[in-house]
């Protein structure tokens, strides 16, 4: 009777040493995991904080440059004297507002897709490495139990080791099929994808470039006409002046805004991702993950590039987690116990015959 359980209690002794290393792996995850999402949350609420402080100056500046930009405006249209240059002047700065929206709109659909593509390149890298990790197959409980049933009316050895080999086998080619056939197809769909919206981006990086050469066309002219105003020392010409140093002041602020909605949206993947991994790290771990927000952290300061590894080593830790099972294996671990004390019994009682 011995012999008949002794190959299932070595399968079960082998199940219980993967649960007892998937937990300590859990254990060790956890502690990694609420770190990370710490650090994430300070790096991000400190970088809004930094925009905030930054924007708000130059917004409120460039708010009080298109006030007196507009004030400007009315001297030199209600001016009794407005020649020729004055018309000159109005028309370039339209032209220039004009291809300044432009630019500003094609910046926006330039953020939108790589938004998009940032997103979908995750997937891809998801599916991806879902691929290559076909080590440390799981098979479920129900089915192992079923198999034990099978075996145990078997008498000869031979019998039980081609059941098992045959077992093992089917379930390697059914785990094939299920990771080869959904997957494959979405991952061409997403490159395929990736690949039109690069090909977008591109084209819009080259009408930004179109529209730079406009601006700069506009601003020589605007420069030449500005070198012949301030030749001249009357008032109408003082209202030209003014407006095309606020234009100048403008195009200052809005370079660095540009730079800081460009900022925005770089810490808004950050916070979209970081919100995803909590997420993630819920179902995965539980509430393991809860009161990450009280984590105590040293040297929150370090360079952006130290949580980036951490990021990836955390992705590692999940897909070993993954691998080894993830789940509490309570049931495999009683039902070793139960099968240990029946073999310890059945050890007992052959000694007492002998």
């Amino acid at each position: 009777m011995r012999r008949e359980i002794a190959p299932h209690l070595r399968f079960l002794k082998k199940q219980v040493d993967k649960v007892e290393r998937a937990e300590q792996l859990r254990l060790k995850l956890s502690k990694f995991y609420r770190e990370y999402l710490k650090r994430e949350q300070i790096y991000i609420e400190k970088s809004k904080k930094e925009i905030d402080n930054s924007k708000n100056p130059l917004t409120q500046k460039l708010e009080e440059l298109d006030k007196s930009m507009g004030k400007a405006k009315e001297v030199l249209n209600t001016s009794r004297n407005k020649d020729q240059k004055s018309e000159e002047l109005l028309d370039i700065e339209n032209k220039i507002e004009k291809e300044r929206q432009n630019k500003d709109s094609l910046y926006r659909e330039i953020g939108k897709i790589e938004g998009e593509i940032n997103a979908n390149q995750k997937i891809i890298q998801k599916i991806e490495t879902d691929q290559k990790s076909e080590d440390n197959k799981t098979v479920p409980l129900k089915e192992i139990e079923k198999l034990e049933k099978e075996i145990s009316e078997f008498r000869e050895i031979s019998r039980i080791i081609q059941r098992i080999k045959d077992f093992i086998e089917s379930h390697r080619t059914k785990s094939d099929l299920s990771t080869n056939s959904g997957q494959v197809t979405n991952l061409s769909e997403l490159v395929s994808l990736n690949n039109n919206l690069e090909e977008k981006k591109i084209d819009m990086e080259e009408k930004i470039e179109e529209s730079n050469i406009y601006l700069n066309k506009f601003s020589f002219e605007y420069q030449k006409i500005k070198e012949s105003i301030e030749k001249e020392k009357n008032s109408g010409r003082e209202a030209e002046r003014v407006m095309f140093k606020i234009s100048s002041e403008q195009s200052e602020l809005r370079g660095q805004l540009n730079l800081l909605e460009a900022e925005i949206k770089r810490i808004k993947i950050i916070e979209e991702d970081w919100k995803r991994e909590i997420q993630e790290g819920g179902v995965l771990l539980g509430t393991d993950i809860l009161g990450f927000e009280n984590e105590e952290i040293l040297n929150s300061e370090e360079e952006r590039a130290e949580q980036e590894q951490r990021r990836r080593e955390l992705e590692k830790m999940k897909i070993r987690l993954e691998e080894l099972g993830g789940g509490s294996g309570a049931e495999v671990t009683k039902e070793y116990r139960e099968t240990l004390e029946r073999d310890e019994f059945l050890e007992i009682l052959n000694l007492k015959k002998v």
